[in-house]
């Protein structure tokens, strides 16, 4: 049966679903130099009737991982060689070895295997083993090895070539000893690290986020510093007003704000929405319009106080009235701003500076429209 099976498979001479459809008596597998993909359809197509199996030899196959809950169909087995591989680590181990109570020799030299952990081996493996072949795997020496290396001092299980089992460098793994002071300060380290690091993140997450438009506004000065403004005469300013407002209050602004001092004063306005560059920075579009603006008109609300843009556009208004005094300042009062909306900086502007205050009546629209008209001609 041997000869037949070994390098045969790989030459597609035989039906994976069928192959030991008729042999549920085979106590002895060896299919070593063949090149099969194991996948799981197959392997639950091909071993189902294996009953008996007490020997699996699967050498020189590229496996690069051990199948999980494949052995646990063999009960009897007693022997695995999974050797000549690329097998790598593993740390389930209950759910490769499941059911292998009668397990006695692990054969697993030569592969990738740099760490073996407590849960690589479960206790039942461990009670059952006799042989275990580990030679060739280049182990990572770390604190996580130390189970496998003080096992190996204790165990009954014969460790085949242990004494010349190694680390990646030259040191053998027998010989690797760190105390557990050592190890515990190790954990202790890279808790600490790790703990710090990520404490540190989302405090600096928290405090962008708190203060992300303090930030802008910081920005938008030193943006301005390194760019240089000219100061510009009044007769060459592009707009007359620069217009703040909120998305929520653009219907005042295009029904009232816009046919009155465009259409029927002749004044040029500079609408965000529709002045702005396109593909531009924002902050570049704010300030660069700004600049080329007689007039700052913000049309306050109580919407405007919750847009940030809009309070940031302001904040950059003021400062330039107090740094340069190169643009005025005319609020455009849409609504009164309830209290519990009113910050510091609004507050300030309200009190300090004279505002158009909208009205339905017609007398009050008159004089609102020239005050306005006094400021933006």
């Amino acid at each position: 049966m041997d000869s037949f099976f070994r390098g045969s498979i790989s030459q597609g001479l035989f039906d994976p679903a069928n192959i030991f459809k008729y042999c549920p008596n085979i106590e002895d597998l060896d299919l070593s130099h063949n090149v099969i993909e194991f996948t799981l359809e197959k392997i639950r197509n091909m071993f189902t009737p294996l009953k008996k199996l007490r020997v699996i030899r699967f050498r020189f196959l590229n496996l690069a991982t051990l199948p999980g809950n494949f052995f646990y169909r063999f009960p009897d087995l007693q022997e695995i060689h999974i050797d000549h591989n690329i097998l790598l680590p593993w740390k389930d181990g209950n759910s490769i070895f499941h059911g292998l109570t009668n397990l006695s020799e692990l054969h697993l030299q030569n592969n990738k295997i740099g760490m073996i952990q407590s849960t690589s081996l479960p206790a039942y493996i461990t009670k059952s083993l006799r042989v275990l072949n580990l030679t060739n795997n280049h182990f990572i020496c770390t604190c996580d090895l130390m189970w496998f290396r003080n096992w190996m001092k204790n165990t009954h299980v014969d460790i085949i070539g242990n004494d010349n089992y190694r680390c990646e460098g030259s040191t053998r793994l027998i010989d690797y000893n760190p105390t557990e002071i050592e190890c515990r300060n190790i954990i202790l380290i890279s808790t600490t690290v790790i703990g710090s690091s990520f404490c540190l993140f989302l405090f600096i997450t928290i405090l962008v986020y708190c203060c992300r438009w303090r930030i802008r506004f910081q920005i938008y000065k030193m943006r301005s510093r390194a760019r240089y403004y000219q100061q510009i005469n009044e007769e060459d300013f592009k707009y007359s007003a620069y217009v703040i407002y909120c998305y929520e209050d653009i219907k005042w602004v295009k029904t009232n704000l816009i046919p009155k001092l465009e259409e029927e004063i002749g004044v040029k306005l500079c609408i965000p929405h529709r002045d702005f560059e396109v593909g531009k920075v924002f902050i570049d579009n704010i300030v660069d319009n700004m600049n080329l603006s007689k007039t700052v008109v913000p049309v306050l609300s109580n919407n405007f106080t919750k847009n940030e843009w809009c309070l940031f556009q302001l904040n950059v208004a003021r400062s330039k009235l107090s740094k340069d005094g190169t643009v005025s300042i005319l609020p455009i009062m849409l609504e009164e701003i309830h209290f519990k909306n009113m910050n510091s900086a609004l507050y300030s502007l309200i009190k300090l500076s004279s505002y158009a205050a909208w009205s339905e009546d017609e007398n009050a629209l008159e004089l609102f429209w020239d005050q306005i008209k006094s400021h933006v001609q």
